[in-house]
């Protein structure tokens, strides 16, 4: 185990390559069906990434309400971790009805942490099986969280440093470009909107456009999150102008919803050249 994830942290890129690696790594030593990385969000518990060693049972990009999750046990713990043998059974938990939907009966669970250690959300492990755990298993389990929770340091690092090193690019008079690359989560998204209101405020701009060809997955959260950006530049006297959503993103049902009430009054473009003729700036 220790080689495997060895070798992912040697060409880590992001956290959710290396996640990949000690979700698997955890469900396969700990023989356990179901292996998550979940993010504390407002709206609940999202689940990053998931690993199965037999049967899905939860899926990526699954969210639950906080409440009804049982990552509240673990977040709300004094504890390391947060253990149960049986929720079905388990006084703390009996309550709570997730497990008798999922079929889940053991599970554990311990808090990741941010660079700036603040709560970030959970890994847990869940099975369908009675199991007892040892002392051993549930401290290797631990040591995951806690080369997780290094490697969401690190991946919050990157973010920073690509933010601060992607360039606003003027293309003439009162009119930029912002190539946005990567993934983005709440805190992404925040630091983006600092960005672009802070050039906004030293600059005189007219059309400030946004780029998206490069994101990696533009999802209901991103939109929600981003609109703040966008309603913000609008406040400021600043147009906005998105240009670069792919056609894949135009056939989802709840996005198109979600565009079009959060968009509505949004220049839409497909490349920034089209962009840039509808602005009349070429030809």
């Amino acid at each position: 185990m220790g080689e495997s994830v060895q070798n992912t942290l040697t060409s880590f890129k992001s956290l959710e390559e290396v996640s990949s690696s000690v979700l698997k790594n955890i469900a396969e030593v700990l023989n356990v069906n179901t292996v998550y990385l979940a993010k504390r969000e407002e709206y609940g518990m999202d689940v990053k990434d998931v690993y199965s060693l037999r049967e899905e049972v939860v899926q990526k990009g699954m969210t639950v309400e906080y409440k009804k999750s049982y990552c509240q046990f673990v977040m709300d713990s004094n504890e390391a971790e947060f253990f149960s043998s049986d929720l079905i059974k388990d006084e703390r938990t009996s309550h709570v009805e997730l497990a008798k939907e999922l079929g889940f009966h053991t599970f554990l669970g311990a808090t990741l942490y941010d660079r700036d250690h603040k709560p970030f959300g959970t890994l847990c492990l869940a099975d369908n099986e009675v199991k007892r755990l040892t002392k051993e298993q549930i401290s290797l389990f631990k040591n995951m969280a806690s080369l997780l929770n290094y490697i969401i340091s690190l991946d919050q690092a990157n973010y920073r440093m690509d933010m601060l090193s992607t360039p606003v690019v003027p293309i003439t008079t009162g009119v930029v470009v912002l190539p946005l690359v990567g993934t983005f989560d709440t805190n992404r998204v925040e630091l983006l909107a600092k960005n672009i209101l802070s050039h906004c405020s030293t600059s005189s701009i007219d059309y400030f456009m946004i780029d998206l060809s490069g994101i990696a997955e533009i999802d209901d959260f991103f939109v929600i999150h981003f609109y703040k950006v966008i309603e913000s530049l609008k406040i400021m006297g600043v147009r906005p102008v998105l240009t670069g959503i792919q056609p894949d993103v135009i056939l989802s049902s709840s996005i198109t919803l979600h565009v079009s009430n959060c968009f509505e009054n949004v220049m839409i473009k497909s490349t920034v050249e089209a962009a840039l003729r509808e602005l009349g700036i070429i030809t």
